[in-house]
């Protein structure tokens, strides 16, 4: 494929991008054109923060009634009882994965419950991911509740990783004592050099000031030398930290490289429940850790389940509601925040050849516009082209 006048972001040059083997290339023969016409083509967004296994299982009867964590977390342990099994969710996550491609999603981190003792949803999302060559799945084995909460969560979090789950996963701020949460850190890693894993956590999920684990995390990965990825999921205790604390626990974050992800749909729906009023916007604070080059991407977390009930598969739709609730309005961090789903997010996912150069992954996004505001601002019509295969068209 050759894309003709294409606008690069960020850069704003015009050029052609050829693709052959699915990568950017030099040269590139028997083409099929496409002509950009002069508007922006991004290379093409990564969801870094998503849970595949209960997409789409809303329903009159699974309702989240006080709008909180823990209330999202007892229907799903319900419906995992009584309602999962493979076919079906092979059915909901294929949809779910159709969706994200559509809008220009081809790397996609899932997070999989593993308190399952049968595994069933990781078992099926690893057989997924061979199937699904669209999209490049990653999978973070998720305790979901806590590492040390039950005897046999330990266990099925190892077993997830000699299954096949690419991250370990983990949540301190679930687990029943502050100690058990250090020590779920700690453990996290000790899995992650066992086996030569990345980590991905969720972290701090929760507007309690005193949940501090984030600093233990980026710590420990000073501490132990972890040359492995660690991304950090949500953060929304960083929200209601004081100044002070926060702005020292950043720079830790910064120094120890971690990658924060961010979900701004999720957090402003779920953070602040146990409010009245004032009420905290429920998300962590993107702009200061933008500040201090920390690398800050954004995930959709849920696609109508028990802690959502809405969700588009767009990461737009992330990207317009942290612009606000942020707010993220001056330049210059509104006119490069799509580097948050693109550039940020390819390097936490651990793309290495991502852009416009020779090598790079033969993934685009064409667009309608030639202002990269304009993006997030209409979220309109966008060719999808994936290893140089148009596979799809955006209209909104």
């Amino acid at each position: 494929m050759i894309i003709k006048n294409a606008r690069t972001f960020p850069g704003n040059n015009i050029i052609d991008i050829r693709i052959d083997g699915g990568k950017v290339s030099k040269d590139a023969s028997d083409s099929f054109t496409v002509d950009a016409g002069k508007n922006i083509v991004i290379p093409s967004f990564s969801e870094l923060h998503i849970h595949l296994d209960s997409v789409f299982i809303m329903s009159p009867t699974l309702i989240n009634r006080s709008g909180t964590l823990e209330e999202g977390i007892a229907l799903w342990d319900e419906y995992k009882k009584h309602s999962l099994n493979a076919d079906e969710l092979n059915i909901r996550v294929r949809k779910a994965l159709e969706l994200l491609l559509s809008n220009g999603v081809t790397r996609v981190r899932t997070n999989v419950d593993v308190s399952d003792p049968d595994l069933t949803a990781l078992k099926e999302l690893i057989r997924i991911k061979k199937e699904f060559t669209d999209i490049d799945l990653q999978i973070t084995a998720f305790p979901q509740h806590g590492m040390y909460t039950d005897k046999m969560n330990m266990e099925l979090l190892e077993r997830a990783i000699e299954l096949g789950a690419d991250n370990v996963g983990l949540a301190p701020h679930l687990e029943d004592t502050f100690e058990d949460g250090i020590k779920s850190v700690k453990s996290a890693y000790d899995l992650a050099e066992k086996y030569h894993k990345n980590i991905d956590g969720h972290i701090d999920e929760t507007d309690d000031p005193e949940s501090r684990f984030i600093e233990y995390l980026a710590k420990e990965k000073i501490r132990r030398n972890f040359t492995g990825s660690v991304a950090a999921g949500h953060l929304t205790a960083m929200h209601s930290y004081n100044n002070q604390y926060a702005n020292k626990v950043i720079k830790l974050i910064s120094r120890a490289k971690i990658n924060v992800v961010s979900n701004p749909l999720i957090n402003m729906h779920l953070q602040g429940r146990y409010d009245s009023y004032p009420r905290i916007r429920g998300i962590t604070r993107i702009k200061e850790m933008l500040d201090y080059k920390v690398n800050v991407a954004l995930g959709e977390d849920c696609i109508m389940d028990p802690w959502y009930p809405m969700g588009s598969g767009d990461p737009l739709d992330a990207l317009f509601m942290a612009l606000h609730a942020e707010p993220l309005m001056a330049p210059p961090y509104l006119e490069n925040s799509m580097n948050m789903l693109t550039y940020n997010a390819a390097s936490a996912f651990g793309v290495r050849n991502y852009g416009y150069s020779e090598g790079d992954e033969g993934d685009f996004i064409i667009t309608d516009t030639q202002n990269p505001v304009e993006i997030v601002q209409y979220r309109h019509k966008r060719l999808v082209v994936r290893r140089g295969r148009l596979v799809n068209e955006v209209n909104k």
